[in-house]
């Protein structure tokens, strides 16, 4: 009983780590997204799309 407590915690905390980092990702993509937006059509604009072309 106690090998299948463990490998049932083992299960959670992967599952629980993959809904943060999906949580963190979604976040970050939410961020960059809105600041691209602010700066389209602008000198700035052309400035992060280099940038993010260059990485």
């Amino acid at each position: 009983m106690k090998n299948v407590l463990k490998k049932n915690q083992l299960a959670i905390l992967v599952i629980a780590l993959m809904l943060v980092t999906a949580g963190y990702l979604n976040y970050i993509s939410k961020d960059s997204v809105e600041t691209v937006g602010e700066a389209e059509g602008s000198d700035q604009y052309a400035a992060i799309r280099r940038c993010h072309l260059s990485k």
